[in-house]
């Protein structure tokens, strides 16, 4: 498992990062549409941790341990806004890629 991260990081996840322009992405291209539906699923899981422990968790373990709640709620931000990031990156990867091939007249993969 991953360390927690520390507290000088605390914070650094709480803004999401910022998708591409749509005017970027391929929305023909079925790899960027399936991602797109994987990324909302990872923005709603973002905003569930956003508010952690609150929502969902036992506010009253968080309150136990604020230190440990903190660094809990800071370690699940990351997660997903990693994995928002990294998607981010292949759709406008994957975008390029099948306008690359459109106007060179290759098959699509």
């Amino acid at each position: 498992m991953r360390p927690f991260p520390t507290p000088a990081e605390y914070g650094k996840w709480d803004v999401l990062p910022e998708d591409p322009p749509e005017s970027e992405l391929d929305l023909s291209n079925e790899d960027v549409t399936d991602a797109l539906v994987r990324r909302e699923r990872l923005k709603d899981e973002w905003r569930g941790y956003w508010h952690y422990p609150y929502g969902e968790h036992d506010p009253a373990a968080a309150r136990e341990t604020p230190e440990t709640a903190e660094a809990w709620r800071n370690w699940l931000l990351r997660r997903s806004y990693q994995g928002i990031a990294f998607i981010n990156g292949c759709i406008v990867r994957w975008s390029a890629d099948s306008r690359a091939r459109t106007k060179s007249g290759r098959p699509a993969a």
